[in-house]
């Protein structure tokens, strides 16, 4: 998380530190959701049924972070060619 403002601050965003502080309370509370369930539910089923979600939120952070450094490129979202 110590980077966190600057990857923010550099893919546009008005107010870095705000953005990587809920990021970091998000984790933070997460965590403690995970202390207290861990041992309830089981190591093994937490990590089954929440690796697709992992997965999903990374592929849809990293088309979003693509799509907003493209934009701030460009200055507009490149449209593939033949289209108007």
């Amino acid at each position: 998380m110590y980077y966190s403002a600057t990857l923010f601050a550099t893919i546009g965003f008005n107010q870095p530190i705000a953005v990587g502080l809920i990021i970091s309370g998000t984790n933070f509370l997460f965590t403690l959701v995970a202390l207290k369930y861990i041992d309830i539910v089981g190591r093994r089923n937490i990590l089954i049924y929440s690796a697709p979600g992992m997965v999903i939120g990374l592929v849809l952070a990293s088309i979003s972070f693509h799509c907003k450094c493209r934009y701030i490129l460009t200055g507009r979202f490149h449209k593939p060619s033949g289209q108007i």
